[in-house]
């Protein structure tokens, strides 16, 4: 039979992508050549594709969810499995002792290539108290493009 009349469980299909099994290991289940399967996963439009990456999305989801259960102990998991499955396929970071913060020797080294004026300039700027800038007003500039727009000037 060709591969054109076989009919595909879009189901299954999703439970693929729940697995992200790889278009060879798909193609062996279905009985439908990988070279097919690989032109419906390029069409990001085609119904296999859009399945496959529900199914991937629904685990992603899980994963997050259940992280989160077992973090505020709503349920029992293996936390050390969630964090390697949280970064392999949610791309979280999992590296430690992590800050906001940027370190005190970054900001340093950033300042040590600025001139006195440019950091007199960006910490008045940072504590609003600069002479030379200009205050907006939302609601002002909107009138103003408005009129722009109006009378043709707009970029």
């Amino acid at each position: 039979m060709s591969d054109i009349k076989k009919k595909v469980d879009y189901k299954q299909v999703e439970l693929f992508g729940k697995c992200n099994l790889p278009v060879d290991d798909m193609s062996a289940i279905l009985g439908i050549s990988s070279l097919r399967i690989q032109r419906w996963m390029d069409n990001d439009r085609s119904k296999f594709y859009q399945s496959y990456r529900k199914g991937q999305a629904l685990t992603r989801f899980n994963i997050s969810q259940r992280q989160i259960a077992v973090a505020t102990g709503e349920a029992t998991g293996n936390p050390t499995l969630l964090a390697h499955l949280g970064g392999v396929l949610l791309g979280q970071n999992t590296t430690k002792n992590q800050s906001l913060e940027p370190k005190q020797d970054t900001a340093e080294k950033l300042i040590q290539n600025v001139s006195p004026s440019q950091r007199e300039h960006i910490f008045s700027t940072l504590m609003g108290i600069s002479d030379n800038t200009d205050t907006i007003d939302d609601e002002s500039d909107n009138e103003a493009y408005k009129g722009e727009k109006s009378q043709g000037k707009t970029a």
